[in-house]
Parts: structure tokens; sequence; C-alpha cells
């Protein structure tokens, strides 16, 4: 071999080495920005499953506020004003219901994914939390719809007793009439 020869063949396993280390240096270099993007982008959806649960919570402000009329201290309602407060209980229920299963159907697609994107556990955690804020939503529309539909019945019995009442008035006037002819 000449000189040249092994002073450039030298040279090339330099360059090789030197080649060789700033691929590695790139590769975690990849590797770290990877992650770093991984969990940004499991920050965000954190952010926008919170968006969500927070709409579902602030629904039931909707329920509280329908449910006003019935919060007077009256036993029951005149007829003219529980009809339009149990169709508004009805839409707040119905509005709820829908901003809780895009919650949790967010939440329910997300959470995975989360798990095997996030480096830190945390944010699997806050998507977990946020799943449980869901069911506690879910329990308070479900007990409001229950007390909406004993508001029903009990508007309805009312309703109804009026009538007997009317019934039974009636009743009498016709057998006094009945007595005089």
């Amino acid at each position: 071999r000449s000189p040249r020869a092994a002073a450039a063949a030298a040279e090339m396993r330099r360059l090789k080495q030197n080649a060789q280390e700033h691929q590695k240096k790139m590769d975690q270099l990849f590797q770290k920005i990877k992650s770093q993007r991984s969990g940004l982008y499991a920050r965000q959806l954190v952010k926008e499953a919170t968006a969500k649960v927070v709409i579902a919570e602030d629904s039931l402000m909707k329920c509280s506020e329908a449910e006003m009329p019935f919060l007077k201290g009256i036993e029951v309602l005149p007829k003219e004003e529980s009809v339009p407060a149990l169709r508004a209980c009805d839409l707040a229920i119905k509005a709820s219901l829908a901003a809780e299963g895009a919650a949790v159907a967010f939440l329910r697609s997300k959470i995975p994914e989360v798990k095997r994107l996030a480096i830190e556990q945390s944010a699997s955690t806050d998507m977990e939390q946020l799943l449980k804020r869901t069911a506690t939503c879910r329990e308070k529309i479900d007990s409001f719809k229950q007390e909406t539909e004993q508001r029903r019945s009990s508007s309805c019995l009312a309703d109804v007793m009026v009538h007997m009442q009317k019934a039974v008035s009636a009743s009498a006037e016709l057998k006094k009439w009945a007595s005089i002819c």
C-alpha cells in the first residue's frame, strides 16, 4: 500500500467515526424531540378533554336554573307555571346528557392514546380524573331527571285532583237541581 492510500483510508475511518458520532447525537436529539412532542400532544388532549368536561359541568347550571320555579316553596305549581318549567327541565336534561356524553366519548377514545403517548404519568392520571368528573356529572343529571319526573307526576296528580273536585262539585250541583225538579 502506498502512504497516500493509507492516509486516505485513515481519513475515511476518521470521517466515518465522526459521521457515526453525529448520527448518534442526531438520533438522541430526535428521540428527545419526539418525547417532547408526545408530551405536548398529550397535554393538548388533556386540555381539550378538560374543556369538554367543564361544558358538561356548566350544563348542570342550566338544570339548576330550569329547576328554580319548583324551589319557591310551593308544594305543587299551577299548571300554567309547571308545564313551561317542566319543558325547560327536559331541555336542560337533554343538553346536559349531550354534553356529558360528548365528554365521555372523547375521554374514552383518547385515554388509551394518552397512555401510549405520555412519558409522564400525569396526563394519563388527569384524563382518568376527568372521567371521574363526568361520572359525577352523570349522577347529578340522573338525580335531576328523577326529580323532574317526580315533579311531573305531582303536577299531573294535582291536575287530576282539580278536575275531580270540579266533577264532584258539578255532581253535587246536579243532585241539587234534580231534587228541585
